[in-house]
């Protein structure tokens, strides 16, 4: 069973707030326990993940003619900028 400090511990280390962390805690254990049964699951022969893809029909990379620096930057924010686009922020941390 996995304890109420050990989960505000792992909430700090993802950035999570939690109103209640014992009520969280019960939900948590029981996840903790489905995955422990499915890790005794027999699966020695269930077939990988690599042998179910098949890439045979990618193409092979061709280097060809792209913008000009100047006119990829045509379109920047900011005339300091020489070599980057600057985007928005779209993480909030």
């Amino acid at each position: 069973m996995i304890s109420v400090d050990e989960v505000k511990k792992i909430a700090e280390l993802c950035k999570l707030d939690f109103d209640n962390p014992e009520k969280f805690t019960e939900g948590f254990d029981g996840i903790l326990e489905y995955v422990k049964v499915i890790g005794d699951v027999e699966a020695s022969s269930a077939i990988s993940v690599e042998d179910c893809l098949q890439y045979d029909d990618l193409r092979d990379d061709e280097l060809e003619k792209s913008f000009a620096r100047e006119l990829a930057l045509l379109n920047r924010q900011s005339e300091d900028s020489e070599v980057y686009f600057s985007v928005p922020k779209t993480v909030e941390r």
